[in-house]
């Protein structure tokens, strides 16, 4: 416990009754300490307000934002359609302010869907209600966490506060822009910043909107390219073969017209999997409107874009 934690065990402890909590659940320090002077021991459950104190912790906020990290790289490296789960015996020892510190196991099992992904968390623990002297710890941390908190909770016996809530994390994916390698001043985009279907795609001076921001979502060895601004993908215009087919975005349907291999190094290229074709820049011309459309392979700075992700060093130079 810090100083502050023990202030608070001293107002709202020194004179909580002696209760049984076990039928109503634990929502404060004082409702703690009077179950532990009831001597009924057992386990007993966390009230929902206790929830929404553990929630309001910078722990548990630091361990949301931990979490958003480690799924976001989870689903970036799975398929579309596939799953990601926890890694077993998943846990975190997180804080409360007056209940002190916890442990929660997480489980989770998600199916990866494009763009933003709602992961539910189930998280699952207990908190141990003993003030039994550690012989691991030191005198002053014995102290601090055994004997002064019980002196002031009195006689009791030992119980466990459990955990057992759900919480959904909302993960972002990691968005790129995509820059024409002939002029970077120049990003693909969508036009009018669209939702609809059928959008055209075209390049446009950067202006650092949702439409020139776009994520990745693995399929195979291929990838669906995704709009920030419309959650849709690059699509080829009606699955079309021939050079000169024009680009726009379309809600996933999974076609191999919505599918891209990526070729990267310093500059990526892009090759559509239902014609085998290039993301090309029409006429290599770099103003604002100038089409996208496939074309075929030939390897010169209209087929070739450099990707950053927005929120990199490079992307906030260059964009």
């Amino acid at each position: 416990m810090s100083e502050y934690d023990l202030l608070t065990t001293y107002i709202s402890c020194k004179t909580a009754p002696a209760v049984n909590m076990s039928n109503y659940g634990i929502a404060n320090l004082q409702q703690a300490t009077s179950h532990w002077r009831s001597c009924a021991g057992g386990v007993v459950r966390a009230h929902s307000l206790l929830y929404e104190e553990m929630k309001n912790h910078p722990s548990f906020s630091g361990f949301i934002s931990e979490m958003e990290g480690i799924l976001r790289g989870k689903i970036e490296d799975t398929d579309v359609d596939s799953y990601i789960k926890n890694a077993p015996d998943s846990n975190r020892s997180l804080k409360c302010p007056t209940m002190g510190h916890y442990k929660l196991n997480i489980e989770y099992n998600h199916k990866v869907n494009i763009g933003v992904n709602y992961v539910n968390l189930h998280l699952y623990g207990e908190d141990l209600w003993d003030f039994e002297y550690a012989f691991d710890k030191s005198f002053l941390d014995n102290l601090k966490n055994q004997i002064l908190p019980l002196m002031v909770a009195g006689n009791g016996r030992k119980f466990s506060i459990s955990y057992d809530f759900n919480y959904t994390v909302k993960v972002e994916p990691t968005y790129y822009y995509i820059l024409s390698s002939i002029n970077m001043d120049y990003c693909l985009d969508i036009e009018g910043a669209s939702q609809k279907n059928e959008a055209n795609v075209q390049i446009y001076l950067k202006n650092r909107t949702d439409a020139q921001k776009f994520s990745f979502s693995k399929c195979g060895g291929y990838y669906y390219i995704v709009c920030k601004c419309s959650g849709k993908v690059i699509d080829v215009k009606h699955s079309g073969k021939d050079p000169g087919t024009n680009i726009w975005q379309y809600e996933l349907n999974k076609t191999h017209a919505q599918q891209w291999k990526i070729e990267k190094g310093k500059t990526w290229t892009f090759y559509s999997r239902v014609n085998g074709l290039c993301l090309d820049l029409n006429s290599s011309g770099t103003y604002n409107g100038n089409n996208i459309h496939c074309w075929t392979p030939n390897n010169t700075n209209a087929q070739k874009f450099y990707v950053f992700d927005t929120n990199s060093i490079l992307g906030l130079l260059f964009v």
